[in-house]
């Protein structure tokens, strides 16, 4: 603010749009367009177009269609994600040329300097808040119910503020997720393996993941955090099938026959 007063330097100033709606204090960046005249300019989220152009000047060649999608559907048009994902897909090689057409070919994963930059966000938030994007990166999309069982509402409506959180209305029910699949694979990636147990053991048993719809999830939250029974297991690996999740199938499939012949052997004795 003082170099543009004073006009001794040229000030380039890179602002988020997300600000915590609790925030009191004016943005000193707001002075510097609304009294100083400076330049504003609003840089919004690349679209599928955007990335399509993009990523065939970087590559040098045409991307296949559904490669774009699912680039744009992981990184939602964040310019820094979009970068370092590419970057790290082209590294892993999860990203190929074949016959001269770019596809995905896959899992696409955050880089090491990607989440450094994320856990720098995160490790300013307080433990209630870690807790909710915990809970939510395990069971997401969240019925909203569960999270309140489990966690303090307030937390998650300041998360939502930050813009950590997204929320939408599925029927009548309104359910809660991670902003954005980076940022779920990085909350992921800090929970330890006793600390994923005991998470969604909890969220198997909060009554707001009761739906017949949530079969999946529960099944899914079961195969972590134990408990369950065959039946559910089973039904969750054809709803997996359904959705052509093959390998989370097999491991559902494989857990209901552990637990019919542990019932089996229990009946045996």
């Amino acid at each position: 603010h003082q170099l543009s007063l004073n006009a001794t330097a040229t000030v380039v100033a890179c602002v988020p749009s997300t600000q915590p709606a609790a925030d009191k204090f004016a943005d000193p960046t707001v002075v510097l367009w609304k009294d100083l005249d400076a330049a504003r300019i609003e840089l919004s989220t690349l679209d599928d177009d955007a990335i399509d152009e993009l990523l065939r000047r970087v590559l040098g060649g045409p991307v296949d269609a559904a490669s774009v999608r699912l680039v744009a559907d992981y990184t939602r048009g964040d310019p820094l994600f979009l970068r370092e994902v590419l970057s790290g897909a082209l590294e892993s090689r999860a990203l190929t040329d074949e016959s001269g057409v770019w596809r995905v070919r896959g899992p696409l994963r955050p880089t090491t300097r990607l989440v450094d930059l994320v856990n720098l966000r995160l490790c300013r938030l307080d433990e209630a808040e870690r807790h909710v994007l915990e809970l939510t990166a395990i069971g997401e999309p969240l019925a909203q119910p569960a999270l309140d069982e489990l966690t303090e509402p307030a937390a998650v409506e300041t998360l939502e503020d930050k813009g950590f959180l997204s929320s939408s209305v599925d029927g009548r029910r309104l359910q809660v997720q991670l902003a954005n699949p980076v940022l779920t694979d990085v909350v992921r990636m800090g929970i330890s393996p006793r600390r994923e147990r005991e998470l969604a053991r909890a969220l198997a048993e909060a009554s707001g993941t009761s739906r017949q719809e949530d079969t999946l999830l529960l099944a899914s939250l079961r195969l972590v955090g134990g408990g369950g029974d065959a039946d559910l297991l089973l039904a969750g690996a054809k709803a997996a099938r359904e959705r052509r999740d093959f390998a989370l199938t097999e491991r559902l499939a494989l857990r209901s026959e552990e637990h019919t012949s542990e019932l089996q052997s229990h009946h045996d004795l």
